[in-house]
């Protein structure tokens, strides 16, 4: 199966969409997109913060559950998660805790991570980051 794990930004930018989601969406055919357990927290923040109504959460929800699987934590997940922070620490890096789970969460998969925040993720070692035509 070929899967392509979908970062926080990019699930956001395809909800509400954003342009920027475009090549994303262009490349997807034929893959199984996967959400770390991480990216659905943080969504699932986000409507709190926002202060999101009923109806939008259930959009929300049903937007999630039609394209996106989520990928669950797992002690092998964990251990990928301590080994990309532990590299992140040796390189003098700060990497976000979310995005040490995201990072792993491709890893776990042997899939490519989409991003728009490539930045955040270049450096960690073995992972692949998703080639949107942009």
């Amino acid at each position: 199966m070929d899967f392509v794990v979908v970062d926080t930004d990019i699930i956001s930018f395809c909800f509400k969409h954003d342009s920027r989601a475009q090549p994303y969406v262009a490349s997807w055919s034929g893959k199984t997109l996967v959400v770390s357990f991480m990216t659905l927290a943080e969504l699932r923040l986000w409507g709190i913060v926002r202060n999101w109504g009923q109806t939008r959460k259930s959009q929300f929800q049903l937007f999630l559950k039609q394209y996106f699987a989520v990928h669950p934590a797992n002690e092998r997940l964990c251990d990928l998660w301590a080994l990309v922070m532990a590299e992140s620490h040796a390189k003098g890096q700060n990497l976000q805790t979310a995005d040490a789970w995201i990072a792993a969460t491709a890893l776990a998969l042997g899939a490519p991570l989409a991003t728009y925040n490539v930045k955040d993720f270049e450096d960690i070692s073995g992972l692949k980051l998703f080639d949107a035509v942009l």
